[in-house]
């Protein structure tokens, strides 16, 4: 399970969020260390043979990989055990192997290396390796901390309001995978989405409230490599709703990457939103967004308030630049009206990032309205939204659900001017990849 350590250095990502470590033992050398929350050790050897002691915090199941081009010639060797070859495919090889507890001599020889071979030793059940969390998204700058709330009690991390956490995996090998996250929710529900390196993994939901933490699941293919995992919460409705009982939080109390088992049952697998009901709308409406001008009466999207908007290519995909004035006195970027009843949700996304937005923050919303087109509710997506500048592109994830008496919505990215304007020069946003209902297969 990776585990939530103390916090270990601020990285300047968005609003500062801290870094931290995963939980490992500080004896025998982390890099030797076979268990523990990341449950793996790595070494790049250039000449044979190559020994080193390992150290297993608990007895099991473990898998020693080879790759490069002589990794099928090697020969392995470790103390107490007996490694098994597992049937493999190109240049990679590995082996199985039953560890006991405490130290083992690994010892590897065969023919002269013609290149590097890297050398992995991790447990069966566990492919997370030196996760981080690096990043929030919509994370509280000090003057809204009422917006969001971070809390630690023991390895419990809970977000009062919609916003994302990003993770930094190392996988070590091309296959099928399973995303195991544990938590809980406060009244009513909570809804979490999964994505891999921005493509989306799928939607888990908590739906017994004030429970004991439990696992959902979530099943995918990955190749090996650094890959970076977000996990977004969307649920919870802002501002919240009259009822104090229905402002819902998730506590995430673990989160884990292993390999997936083919025919294994696991409770609380799925996507969730395969089973809700969403509003699905066409491709077009999404594709529009780009097209989107000031005083355009045909089409999806319209541009309101004081920007200059302007499209410029992307890689692959077109990418909208707002440019905010400083004193503007905010912006939209609004669709149409589109048929939404009560109940049913609003889901999709889009891509965003800023640079020198200091005056200004964008956010997502929802304007929900009834029969007479009357004016219901404004649902806001993240606790704060993006400002300052963000130099990567973020994911920014929306789940709605439609009011009681609703029956059309529509959607804004929504650029509204902060309480502090320090700067004089103009803040920008830029958008890319808007997406809905169509991902959910």
């Amino acid at each position: 399970m990776l585990r939530f350590a103390e916090p270990v250095a601020t990285i300047p990502c968005m609003t500062g969020a801290p870094s931290y470590s995963i939980d490992v033992a500080q004896a025998p050398p982390p890099e030797r260390i076979a268990d523990g929350a990341a449950g793996l050790c790595r070494w790049q050897i250039e000449r044979l043979p190559f020994e080193s002691d390992v150290y297993a915090l608990a007895p099991g199941d473990f898998i020693l990989a080879a790759s490069g081009p002589d990794a099928s010639r090697l020969n392995t060797a470790i103390e107490g055990a007996e490694p098994q070859r597992l049937e493999r495919s190109g240049e990679d090889a590995a082996w199985a192997a039953r560890l006991a507890a405490g130290k083992s001599r690994l010892r590897i020889d065969g023919p002269a290396l013609s290149a590097p071979c890297g050398i992995v030793l991790r447990r069966a059940e566990s492919a997370a390796l030196h996760p981080r969390l690096f990043q929030f998204v919509s994370m509280t700058p000090p003057n809204d901390g009422w917006l969001y709330e971070e809390t630690r009690e023991g390895e419990i991390l809970t977000m009062t309001r919609n916003s994302g956490v990003g993770y930094e995996l190392d996988i070590p090998e091309d296959g099928g995978w399973r995303l195991e996250v544990e938590a809980r929710s406060d009244a009513p529900f909570a809804i979490a989405e999964a994505a891999l390196d921005g493509r989306r993994l799928g939607a888990l939901a908590w739906l017994e409230a004030d429970g004991e933490p439990a696992i959902r699941t979530l099943d995918f293919t990955a190749s090996r490599g650094t890959r970076r995992l977000e996990i977004h919460f969307l649920s919870d409705a802002y501002p919240p709703p009259d009822e104090e009982d229905l402002d819902s939080d998730l506590s995430l109390t673990g989160v884990r990457i292993a390999p997936a088992a083919d025919g294994e049952a696991r409770s609380g697998g799925g996507d969730i939103l395969r089973a809700v009901p969403l509003v699905r709308l066409p491709r077009a409406f999404y594709d529009d967004f780009f097209q989107a001008r000031p005083g355009r009466e045909e089409g999806y999207w319209e541009i309101l308030g004081d920007c200059q908007a302007s499209e410029k290519p992307g890689a692959g995909q077109p990418e909208m630049r707002l440019e905010i004035p400083p004193d503007s006195a905010g912006a939209n970027v609004q669709s149409t009206l589109f048929a939404a009843e009560a109940g049913r949700w609003i889901y999709g996304g889009f891509e965003m990032r800023a640079e020198d937005l200091r005056n200004h923050t964008a956010n997502i919303a929802a304007l929900f309205f009834d029969g007479d087109r009357a004016m219901l509710q404004i649902q806001i997506g993240y606790a704060t939204g993006l400002n300052e500048t963000q130099s990567d592109w973020a994911r920014m994830p929306y789940l709605f659900q439609a009011p009681t008496g609703a029956a059309h919505c529509g959607l804004r990215i929504a650029i509204y001017p902060n309480s502090n304007r320090p700067s004089s020069q103009p803040g920008y946003v830029e958008i890319r990849h808007p997406w809905g209902a169509e991902a959910v297969e």
